[in-house]
């Protein structure tokens, strides 16, 4: 084609080189033409028959294609083809600017396709993603590492591929060239190939998934993870920032999972009261009485009583010394009364939990007496108000027991024995 209108043209009367020139300016603009009606034919044509027939069968896949503009991306190629195609009309005989001129459109047309390819085989692999996140099984087998991988991978093959087609070299050789690079390479890409291997490790053991509860200390992270990738994995902690951890790191460094405490219906409530420990003491005959007005220590303390009387009696244990025999403490009824206390609570667990009412070592702060039990809400609000019930009535109610809780000494405190002082002073 381009001889013929460069022949024509020097009929016209033009010079040869002139005549060529314009014979391939005229051949160049048709291929361009061309390419741009079939351009504007893909992209209006058939990607809105795509559309609509997507849209009449409600395809979960097809809208994900579409959302992701894999037709339309893939749509490119068809220009391309074109001009790869067109290209050798370009190409006179015996005239080498020809030659290297269809050679170079043909590489440029090369290239582009292999771009638009990898280009729309990534666009397919975020629907893939997108339509696989929403099926159950994904919160505990996620492929978003898996498929960058296939990205990677994808754009390794495109870029050696691009490479051997401008330089014309045989792969074997390029190849060759490649594994003598693998050393550099594995440094280069060191954290990547961790995390994969990371991503694998987490995957298959079922250590995290999307939406698990997680503690990474060493990186701030206390919140549910949203989002597992090759290299990272985001946590959204509870004030709402966003904490990217490498993925790598969670095996090397460790994570606490809270997964178990929610799927176990019941999260651990270990605190302790310190009490002092000058206000313990054994119980006399009005402290027992007031007490036994308590409905969940009336029947116990009656059946302490007869225990204790039995005691006494068989070991002759004289009632004119505390330190003879047996007797009930104000702390040990105080520990009763909380273990039946929380024995009738219906927002802590009673069975199939640890169920703990115990005196830790004394310390210099007074006598801990710790609460271990479990409240059957893991939600976080609802256990915290549990929590904060439990302990605003077992403060509360301390004093009929005539037990009082170590606290110390604040200026407040200081300043009103200071100003009480004079006045006891002056009744004395």
């Amino acid at each position: 084609m381009l001889a013929l209108i460069a022949e024509y043209l020097g009929i016209l009367g033009f010079s040869s080189t002139i005549s060529l020139f314009l014979a391939s300016i005229t051949v160049m603009f048709f291929i361009a033409l061309v390419s741009f009606i079939i351009n504007i034919f893909a992209n209006r044509f058939l990607l809105k028959s795509i559309g609509y027939i997507v849209k009449k069968t409600h395809s979960t896949w097809g809208k994900s294609f579409i959302k992701h503009n894999v037709f339309k991306r893939l749509s490119h190629v068809a220009p391309a083809i074109v001009v790869g195609a067109l290209a050798p009309m370009l190409n006179i005989p015996g005239w080498p600017f020809s030659q290297n001129l269809v050679q170079i459109l043909e590489k440029l047309a090369l290239l582009y396709i292999i771009f638009v390819v990898v280009s729309s085989l990534n666009a397919l692999l975020d629907s893939i993603n997108e339509v696989y996140i929403r099926k159950p099984v994904a919160k505990t087998r996620p492929i978003k590492s898996y498929l960058q991988v296939v990205k990677i991978l994808l754009a390794a093959v495109a870029l050696i591929t691009a490479i051997i087609i401008l330089t014309g070299e045989s792969p074997a050789i390029f190849l060759t060239g490649l594994g003598a690079m693998t050393a550099i390479l594995a440094l280069t890409f060191k954290d990547t190939i961790l995390s994969f291997v990371a991503s694998i490790q987490l995957s298959a053991y079922d250590i995290v998934r999307i939406g698990d509860w997680i503690e990474v200390p060493k990186y701030g992270a206390n919140g549910d993870v949203v989002d597992m990738s090759l290299n990272t994995i985001k946590v959204q902690n509870f004030d709402k920032t966003i904490v990217t951890i490498p993925t790598y790191a969670m095996m090397a460094e460790g994570v606490k999972n809270w997964r178990g405490m929610q799927h176990a219906g019941g999260r651990r409530i270990k605190r302790a009261i310190n009490i002092d420990m000058q206000s313990i003491k054994f119980c006399d005959d009005k402290l027992l009485a007031r007490l036994r007005e308590i409905n969940y220590l009336h029947d116990y303390i009656e059946a302490k009583t007869e225990e204790i009387t039995l005691y006494n009696e068989s070991h002759k244990a004289k009632p004119d010394n505390l330190a003879n025999g047996r007797r009930m403490t104000n702390i040990g009824l105080f520990r009763a009364y909380i273990h039946r206390y929380l024995m009738e609570n219906p927002k802590v667990h009673s069975s199939n939990f640890t169920f703990l009412i115990r005196q830790l070592d004394p310390t210099a702060t007074g006598l801990p007496l710790q609460i271990y039990v479990f409240a059957n809400d893991t939600n976080w609000a609802n256990y915290e108000a549990i929590q904060a019930d439990i302990f605003d009535h077992i403060l509360a109610v301390m004093s009929e027991f005539d037990l009082r809780v170590f606290q110390n000494v604040s200026d407040h405190s200081v300043v009103e024995a200071v100003e009480y002082l004079p006045q006891t002073l002056a009744k004395r």
